[in-house]
C-alpha cells in the first residue's frame, strides 16, 4: 500500500490521530495540533532541503511521516526524541528541532484553512518514528 492510498483511505481527524497512532492532538483554532512529547518532536527543514532528506531516510530505512507547512515553507519530520533532544545549541543552521513544548499543524478533514499537508503520511500499521539524531544527521549532509 503506497503512502497516497494511506492517506486516502485513513479520514484525519484528531480523534484517528489519538486512536491510530497514539499522538496528543488538541483541536485548536478549527484546526488539528500535535502536541510534542511522549517521545514525539520534529525537525523542521527548509522545503527545499524536504526532498532529499525524505529520500535518504528512505534509502536507509528509516521512514518519517512529514509535513509541508504550508506558509513558512519548511517541512516538518516527526521523530522519536529518544531521550536526545539537542536544545538551540544545534550544529545545523537549517533544522529547527520543535521539542517540548511545541503544537505542530496536523491536516485533517474538515479542517479551515489548511496550514499543512501530508508529504509522507504516517502509517497506521508502523507507528515507529526514526530518531531525531537520525533525522538531523542526514540533513546535516546537506547542510
Amino acid at each position: 500500500m503506497t503512502s497516497e492510498t494511506v492517506e486516502q483511505r485513513t479520514p484525519w481527524y484528531p480523534s484517528a490521530y489519538r486512536t491510530l497512532l497514539g499522538w496528543e492532538v488538541e483541536w485548536r483554532d478549527g484546526q488539528p495540533w500535535l502536541r510534542t512529547g511522549n517521545g514525539v518532536v520534529g525537525a523542521s527543514v527548509p522545503a527545499y532541503l524536504g526532498p532529499l532528506v525524505v529520500m535518504a531516510l528512505s534509502r536507509s530505512d528509516q521512514p518519517s511521516p512529514v509535513l509541508e507547512l504550508a506558509h513558512e515553507q519548511r517541512w516538518v519530520f516527526l521523530a522519536d526524541a529518544n531521550d536526545d533532544v539537542p536544545g538551540c545549541h544545534l550544529p545545523l543552521s537549517t533544522v529547527e528541532v520543535l521539542s517540548c513544548p511545541a503544537s505542530i499543524p496536523l491536516p485533517a478533514a474538515g479542517s479551515a484553512g489548511r496550514p499543512s499537508r501530508w508529504v509522507r503520511p504516517p502509517d497506521p500499521r508502523n507507528r515507529w518514528l526514526p530518531t531525531l539524531a537520525a533525522i538531523t544527521a542526514i540533513a546535516s549532509r546537506f547542510d
